[in-house]
């Protein structure tokens, strides 16, 4: 092989080396600003009484799965599960870098045993005092951070969806949103937490992946 061709071929490769370099980078920006729902900040405590989850990160303003992201806000959500006899109301209190925060939680339709309230504020704390007021009575947590860091979702979702993710592509544009939420394990007895990562399209499909938080590993694909 002469010294030219041997020249031309290096060139190729750094040129094809290169384009998939750039490739990687703008799919990478492309997800990161589809995003319309992410939990950045997941503490949670419990007792015989109840399990206390509170949930920070962003979320997009007139929230809907429609495949189109809009300007996306902090947010603050407080999540109550009743291990007992269903409460009549359920007062959550909190302080987040002095910012003291009581609100009134509300009872899903879904699950009379599930309480939640969603606040507009920023939750940039690994530990968090709270207190339930439940009539008279008042229950204390101290909610610890839920360890999720080691694992990248977004980088999961585009090894595994690749060509899927490519479809979002439309004149040089994303056209999905991404949802990305750090979940517990519905079963009382598993701490376990999830990512579930899922792209949503215009045309209302989706696709997507459930993530082992701590290990990385996919528990479940859709699509």
């Amino acid at each position: 092989m002469s010294k030219r061709v041997k020249i031309f071929l290096m060139c190729c490769m750094t040129i094809m080396l290169f384009c998939g370099f750039v490739g990687c980078q703008n799919m990478n920006r492309a997800l990161e600003k589809s995003v319309s729902e992410i939990h950045e900040t997941v503490l949670n405590g419990q007792d015989d009484n109840f399990f206390v989850e509170v949930i920070g990160g962003k979320i997009e303003s007139d929230y809907a799965l429609d495949g189109v992201k809009n300007n996306a806000h902090d947010f603050i959500a407080v999540k109550v599960q009743v291990k007992g006899a269903v409460p009549e109301s359920i007062i959550a209190e909190f302080t987040v870098k002095n910012n003291r925060i009581e609100k009134e939680l509300t009872r899903s339709p879904l699950n009379n045993r599930i309480w939640t309230a969603t606040i507009e504020g920023n939750l940039p704390v690994e530990t968090l005092a709270l207190t339930l007021t439940i009539g008279e009575e008042k229950f204390e947590y101290e909610l610890q951070k839920v360890s999720a860091d080691g694992v990248k979702p977004l980088d999961i979702l585009k090894e595994n969806f690749e060509e899927k993710l490519m479809e979002c592509y439309e004149n040089g544009k994303f056209n999905c949103e991404v949802s990305v939420r750090l979940v517990k394990s519905p079963k009382e007895d598993d701490n376990r937490y999830f990512w579930y990562v899922v792209v949503y399209k215009p045309d209302k499909s989706f696709f997507g992946l459930m993530i082992d938080s701590s290990t990385g590993e996919i528990v479940a694909k859709k699509g």
